[in-house]
């Protein structure tokens, strides 16, 4: 394996980790839950979650890059 193919190998494996442990603060906060109704703000979520708005933006635009959840007009939804 040469030095480019077993960098490229390490990064998926880095990145495969962040989106897990992403997936994991998702679920623990119940993020699905709360947007099971309907598309709803990252602060009205921090607010039902009780977590930092602007960390928990961050976490769901991360997620919605992956297609975990999905942004449009500010709002996130399943």
């Amino acid at each position: 394996m040469d030095e480019r193919t077993a960098a490229a190998e390490l990064q998926k494996m880095v990145n495969g980790f962040q989106v897990s442990q992403a997936v994991c603060v998702a679920a623990t906060l119940g993020i699905a839950n709360h947007l099971k109704d309907g598309k709803r703000t990252s602060g009205e979520l921090a607010a039902l979650t009780n977590t930092h708005p602007q960390a928990l933006y961050r976490l769901l635009r991360a997620l919605a890059s992956v297609g975990v959840f999905h942004e449009a007009e500010d709002r996130f939804s399943r």
